[in-house]
């Protein structure tokens, strides 16, 4: 039930696009799962130079910060755009670290 946000290289820099979720599973049973992820690697291999990302709703919702306030759909979005310039390894580690610093000493996200 998330959206797919996809990042690319604008003119003014990386550009996010959202593309909303609709109502369905991914799957119902592995082997629909198993179809239905075949389908779309094969998609995206084809397209080059996009970061497609897919993502749980935990990130946003984490509390932390100073007010122990959500992170935010907001602020997540701009920690993606922010960190696409990098390669894989990197994003991961930047993002998982602003998440570590984010939370802070919270354990979960409510």
């Amino acid at each position: 039930m998330r959206p797919l946000w996809i990042v690319n290289k604008g003119p003014d820099g990386p550009e996010l696009t959202e593309i909303k979720a609709d109502k369905y599973l991914l799957a119902l049973n592995k082997k629909t799962a198993k179809k239905r992820l075949l389908i779309l690697l094969t998609l995206l291999k084809r397209i080059k130079e996009i970061l497609f990302i897919f993502f749980t709703d935990g990130y946003a919702d984490q509390f932390g910060g100073g007010r122990d306030k959500k992170y935010s759909t907001g602020k997540f979005k701009e920690l993606i755009k922010a960190n696409s310039i990098h390669d894989f390894a990197i994003q991961e580690k930047k993002i998982k670290q602003e998440h570590l610093n984010w939370k802070a000493d919270n354990e979960t996200s409510r």
